[in-house]
């Protein structure tokens, strides 16, 4: 990554980094996590010993500026009364009647956007495909940051701008399980947005 990425990748998560903790340099906190992305073999231990910083510190450095740079994407479900026309579209898997709403949200728990309405039989890559956002996305009406990446759930297409884990048929490899525990912990923030 050359010096003038780096400072562009700085800039944009100034705005975020008051959620993070002081004890280290934001500088030291990107260097940690961008040498930890771009080696996935590297360990805690080995990060510690490499930037001078405790094991479990490398730790939260990586998770906190991992979910500062991403935004995560879900949808969640909210019973109504049954409805009076077309009810079984409104049935959900779980035999619920239900509308979506679909969410992104930054690491503090701010939506960032909310589409709300379809019936609770749709799926959530259905609901993605007919969001203003992403309508918005692909015609080039609204604008993401440079290489921003929203988080998802294996329910949303991979996309030059969606990161889904890797499906699960019992055969992942190492880095692949690695790469799916990381992602759930950073997209955590969505399912916490919710509740809150």
């Amino acid at each position: 990554m050359s010096r003038e990425t780096f400072a562009e990748l700085k800039s944009a998560l100034e705005p975020f980094w008051i959620t993070l903790r002081r004890e280290y340099s934001m500088d030291q906190a990107l260097h940690i996590t961008l040498w930890k992305l771009s080696n996935s073999r590297v360990t805690y231990r080995e990060l510690s010993d490499k930037f001078d910083v405790s094991k479990g510190t490398v730790h939260k450095i990586f998770l906190k500026t991992i979910n500062a740079i991403f935004g995560c994407l879900d949808g969640t479900h909210f019973k109504i009364n049954t409805p009076k026309k077309d009810a079984i579209s409104y049935c959900d898997r779980k035999g619920n009647y239900s509308i979506i709403m679909q969410g992104i949200c930054d690491s503090t728990f701010r939506f960032l956007d909310v589409f709300i309405g379809y019936p609770g039989s749709c799926h959530d890559a259905n609901v993605w495909k007919n969001s203003p956002i992403y309508k918005g996305i692909t015609s080039g009406e609204i604008q993401l940051a440079k290489d921003a990446i929203i988080l998802t759930d294996s329910a949303y297409p991979l996309s030059k701008y969606l990161i889904a884990p890797y499906r699960d048929n019992g055969h992942l490899l190492r880095e692949e399980k690695q790469f799916n525990y990381y992602l759930s912990s950073t997209r955590v923030f969505i399912e916490q947005a919710f509740g809150i």
